[in-house]
């Protein structure tokens, strides 16, 4: 019996052990920090009760509290966060370290990056061949750079928790400005023209040979910045370079001119200063929907007012550049051009705006008349159930009357009864009393 026992004992250990490893084994490990809390008793000799507090930081929540190393979680509704406090009473110069561990909550995912990385490579590979490829690569490299940044200095942070907190609050703000850049990237991409289907313009350049004898010379001449290799369309037989300092496109040929000559060369080169009409005709179209939207609206002196700003701009960016002939005209339109542009997106931001208000007031207007109509029809299928309630009620009051009907006529019957008894008893006093006078 003793080692039935025994046996039953090591048998019950192992299975204890073996449930244990098992917990121990396909329990997640989730990624956690740790938060030392130091105190110290300044007194050299005498005991002290030391309160000690630790205001968590506002990312962290209730339940992101792993083990709270002992201390008293609560909330502070003036700072809005949690708190871990307690009291210790410690011996002079007496110290104590508590130990808090929270889930980590300052690591941003490698997975989040890798999706703003395959966001930003769609984007970019949306831009190829189109004139806007060179701006879109450049602000891409950007936002590649600071993702490659916030992926590393997470690395670097070692235990401190402080630095850690710090530093995420820093990415966190980073990857909001990398998300306006991506938006950017968008912008790009709705102007954006394929550069083959890109207008076209002519680009002179003059030289002559102010001397009276045969000149051979060289003639170099930059292109605007911003024209890259695949928009020169034709080189009028210059051979195209590139300065790195200047990081600007030149052209460059051998030629040979005669006493007093002048020559006049023409480049062909793709139009990247030009508002394409499909993006125009876009804006237009927004633009009267839009209005039209807001037509029937209490909102419709000041949609109009919006809308005739955005016509007025898109008018003069397609007339200004129907009217420009050379290059430099239409650089220097382009700038002016591109400022209308901006106050036309922002007028069409603010009759998004004005509508989605509308809409609002709309609905709230709707919705009252809507809930009493469903009100009525409640109380109209409701009808036979309140007959019915009435009915029930009626029933009650009834019985109610009824029962106090019959307990008031069972009382007064009992009272009849009551004084009859009393009666017989006083008559049967006087019926001994005459007795004994009798007898006596």
């Amino acid at each position: 019996m003793g080692r039935m026992n025994g046996r039953f004992l090591y048998a019950k250990i192992a299975a204890i052990n073996l449930i244990f490893l098992l917990g121990v084994l396909l329990v997640p490990a989730f990624p956690a920090v740790k938060i030392k809390l130091l105190t110290v008793n300044p007194s050299v000799d005498q005991k002290q009760k030391i309160p000690v507090r630790y205001d968590f930081p506002e990312e962290v929540q209730k339940d992101d509290i792993i083990d709270a190393g002992g201390m008293d979680i609560d909330y502070d509704v003036t700072s809005n966060k949690y708190y871990a406090y307690k009291e210790i009473e410690l011996a002079p110069k007496g110290t104590y370290t508590f130990q808090i561990i929270v889930a980590d909550k300052w690591d941003i995912p490698a997975d989040e990056l890798d999706s703003m990385r395959d966001k930003l490579s769609e984007k970019l590979k949306g831009l190829e061949g189109t004139d806007q490829y060179e701006t879109a690569k450049l602000l891409a490299d950007k936002i590649q750079g600071k993702l490659d940044t916030i992926a590393k200095t997470q690395q670097e942070t070692g235990g401190d928790v402080a630095k850690k907190i710090d530093l995420h609050r820093i990415n966190r703000q980073m990857l909001a400005d990398l998300d306006n850049d991506i938006l950017s990237l968008e912008y790009l991409a709705n102007r954006a023209v394929p550069v083959e289907e890109a207008r076209s313009i002519k680009y002179v350049i003059e030289a002559n040979n102010p001397s009276e004898k045969p000149l051979e010379t060289k003639i170099t001449h930059f292109l605007p910045k911003g024209i890259q290799a695949q928009y020169v369309v034709s080189s009028g037989g210059f051979d195209v370079r590139y300065d790195s300092d200047l990081d600007q496109l030149y052209l460059e040929k051998e030629e040979t001119f005669k006493p007093g000559e002048k020559k006049r060369f023409e480049i062909e080169i793709k139009d990247l200063w030009y508002f394409p009409e499909k993006m125009l005709t876009s804006y237009r179209d927004q633009a009267d929907s839009l209005n039209s939207e807001l037509s029937g609206t209490k909102f419709k002196n000041l949609a109009n007012i919006l809308y005739k700003e955005i016509v007025t701009n898109l008018d003069d960016i397609k007339n200004s550049q129907a009217e420009a002939r050379s290059l430099k005209d239409r650089i220097a339109l382009y700038q002016i051009n591109s400022e209308k542009e901006k106050k036309i997106k922002k007028n069409l931001d603010k009759l998004k705006i004005v509508l989605a208000d509308a809409l609002k007031h709309t609905v709230l207007r709707e919705v009252k008349p809507m809930a009493q109509l469903k009100l009525i029809e409640y109380l109209k299928k409701a009808a036979p159930k309140i007959e019915v309630f009435k009915v029930v009620l009626y029933i009650l009051i009834f019985v109610i009357l009824l029962t106090v009907l019959a307990t008031w006529i069972w009382l007064k019957r009992m009272k009849q009864e009551d004084a009859q008894k009393y009666k017989k008893i006083e008559k049967a006093k006087e019926e001994v009393k005459e007795t004994k006078q009798i007898n006596i």
